[in-house]
């Protein structure tokens, strides 16, 4: 064989394997090329997956809020979640417009919503912020947190729980009950469970009456014997809790408490005639008429 045809025949089998790695690469390719589409089928198939499943929690997520919200919207009490900075965070019932006179929004603080004044308002962030340092067990600070408030003529209860993020205090959540009408029902039911005692014993009231208003003007008439001043109060006070007078009581001791004088005698002495005018057609008498000579009922059995 010539040189010459030895040459064309090694440029023809490099031609041919030249061929056959071109074809093994394009096999490859088309092999890699399927791959790749297979890849990308799943890939597209895992996101439609993922799409379907973030819809369905998107769903979940909204059917549970407005669970939600049908509760804070019906619930009779008012619920407000305030921070650290105790100014209302979103999220609170809609019977807290109502409680607090459509005065609550996002951002408001809890002492503007209260109504309190500086003095107050200062006590309350105090006792705010020691429950927040965590300090102490929460049931000691939580106990120094005003249970009861009055906010635009309503008596409002107050119920605080501490809400935690890896046991750190992040809210604190705060429950309020309107109790103006419960106030006012035991009110009701004081006076007349004193009416009903004062009927059971119609004379003995009525010189109550006529003996403790002929003590106050003996006291109002010497107002610098403070002796005299204390001794009345305090008769005045026991005859009262006996007639179950729990208002006369009560002012006795407020008096008391702030050290008798004039103005508590006078204040004492206004409540009584208050409650006897209040009930005068029921007690048969009025303030100004009382007697002191009451008459004692006894059976035949207990003369004998």
């Amino acid at each position: 064989m010539s040189r010459a045809d030895l040459s064309w025949q090694q440029r023809a089998e490099a031609a041919e394997e030249t061929a056959a790695l071109l074809k093994r690469r394009i096999h490859e390719d088309h092999e890699d090329h399927a791959s790749l589409r297979t890849r990308l089928a799943r890939a597209e198939g895992r996101e439609a997956q993922a799409t379907e499943h973030r819809a369905h929690l998107e769903a979940e997520v909204a059917e549970r809020t407005r669970a939600l919200q049908r509760v804070l919207d019906h619930v009779a009490f008012g619920f407000i979640v305030v921070g650290p900075d105790l100014r209302v965070q979103p999220g609170y019932s809609a019977a807290c417009h109502g409680l607090f006179g459509g005065a609550v929004a996002p951002g408001v603080s809890l002492g503007a919503l209260l109504t309190l004044d500086g003095a107050e308002r200062r006590q309350l962030e105090l006792a705010f912020a020691q429950v927040f340092e965590a300090l102490l067990p929460d049931a000691v600070t939580l106990a120094h947190l005003p249970h009861r408030v009055q906010v635009r003529g309503r008596a409002l209860y107050l119920t605080a729980r501490l809400i935690r993020r890896d046991g750190r205090p992040e809210a604190m959540l705060l429950t309020f009950r309107d109790g103006t009408d419960l106030e006012a029902a035991q009110e009701a039911a004081r006076r007349n469970a004193a009416l009903v005692g004062a009927l059971r014993q119609p004379d003995a009231f009525q010189h109550f009456v006529a003996d403790t208003r002929r003590s106050l003007a003996a006291a109002q008439a010497t107002p610098h014997d403070l002796d005299q001043l204390r001794q009345v109060v305090h008769t005045v006070k026991c005859n009262a809790d006996s007639f179950q007078l729990d208002e006369l009581a009560h002012v006795c001791r407020t008096a008391e408490a702030e050290g008798v004088d004039l103005a508590g005698v006078e204040r004492i002495d206004e409540a009584l005639r208050a409650f006897v005018q209040q009930h005068e057609r029921v007690l048969g008498f009025s303030a100004s008429g009382a007697t002191s000579a009451a008459a004692v009922h006894v059976s035949a059995e207990q003369l004998q």
